[in-house]
């Protein structure tokens, strides 16, 4: 059985070039692409419909169902992380989120509950098995403050945060009604500044997570389950790729690239907190780069300057690329390791910890 991927053409090859915007915008297109194919391999099996349908069936298998259920209002199917930033550099699995219409995200808890613990793909189309083995799918309510109330921060699917709903990106014939709702609702949740572990807020967990990745970033390892993980040793010149047991091993992403996104993502919270309105990160754009734009086009990137705002985004754009090559390397060759210019490498990731300093000044 084929996957629905596989007459794409391969992305582009991190390691045929030393211009890191191009590659950036190859990547961009690639990602689009992919994002075109999904969606019509999916409306070519009803997906939505079929979801949909999954989806009352259980919500309603004890009681008959409204009269105006409608088509309209069918999940919504995005995808996030790096697919849905435009960004991903090699195919891979690919975490997407169903959105739920609002009327239904509301009530019947254990349902919901039950629904983002579940991969509902194959069940839903089981003639296709296997066909889209790449798609992990979580069916989520619209507001990231229903997720904590349901105590979904604490599942095993804990990574999704409130940068995820703004780096979601809908499948083409997809209802972005829903997704301009599912923003408006976090904005409205993290102006509420909600809990998302005891003893602190959204806020403070990205403040810690952008100090963490500045540490990564300077240093090259991380601490994490006991042990310590190189990620970059900067005076061998040498990133690495892979897994350590359980443990991923992942270049520069958990580094600079990490700092820059989280980074954005507190820039955007305060800036949320100054306007006061739901409204204000409502058109926040999920690329990094047009997101760095745009947040500098509202005055919410601290005390850079203007004229930094290019320098950021090569910045992130460089340390993309040198990711994107570790990653290309070690799953077309196994290698785990890539070499690297010490100097230019040393100087950049000072350049982007002194800018980064900027946007909390």
């Amino acid at each position: 059985m084929h996957t629905v991927f596989e007459k794409l053409p391969p992305p582009p090859d991190p390691t045929s070039t030393t211009d890191h915007a191009i590659h950036s915008e190859k990547v961009a297109e690639h990602n689009q692409r992919v994002r075109q194919e999904l969606g019509t391999a999916l409306s070519a099996v009803g997906f939505s419909s079929r979801l949909r349908e999954w989806f009352i069936e259980r919500r309603y298998s004890y009681i008959d169902p409204p009269e105006d259920l409608h088509e309209e209002n069918a999940p919504t199917i995005c995808l996030i992380g790096s697919d849905g930033r435009e960004e991903a550099g090699f195919i891979r699995p690919f975490d997407a989120i169903a959105a739920l219409p609002e009327s239904e995200a509301k009530n019947d808890d254990d349902l919901v509950e039950t629904l983002f613990h579940h991969n509902p793909v194959e069940q839903i189309i089981p003639e296709a098995e296997g066909v889209f083995a790449n798609l992990q799918l979580k069916v989520i309510p619209t507001s990231i403050k229903r997720l904590r109330e349901l105590g979904l921060y604490f599942s095993k699917w804990k990574n999704l945060r409130p940068e995820q709903i703004f780096d979601a990106t809908p499948l083409p014939s997809q209802n972005e009604e829903t997704v301009r709702r599912m923003r408006i609702h976090t904005a409205a949740d993290l102006l509420e500044l909600v809990p998302y572990r005891i003893g602190g807020t959204i806020l403070n967990t990205l403040s810690n997570r952008v100090n963490a990745a500045r540490r990564i970033t300077r240093v090259g390892t991380q601490r994490t389950r006991g042990k310590t993980v190189q990620h970059v040793d900067y005076d061998a010149g040498v990133s690495f790729f892979g897994e350590d047991g359980n443990i991923a091993i992942r270049s520069f992403k958990e580094g600079p690239i990490r700092l820059v996104q989280n980074a954005l993502m507190r820039g955007a919270i305060k800036f949320l907190h100054r306007q006061g309105k739901e409204s204000a990160t409502e058109n926040m754009p999920s690329r990094i780069p047009r997101r760095i734009q745009f947040l500098e086009g509202v005055g919410a990137l601290g005390k850079l300057p203007q004229d930094c705002t290019e320098r950021l985004i090569d910045l992130y754009q460089f340390f993309q690329l040198l990711y994107h090559r570790s990653q290309y390397r070690f799953y077309t060759s196994g290698n785990s390791e890539t070499e690297f210019d010490r100097t230019e490498v040393k100087e950049r990731r000072d350049e982007l910890i002194a800018l980064e300093r900027k946007l909390v000044e």
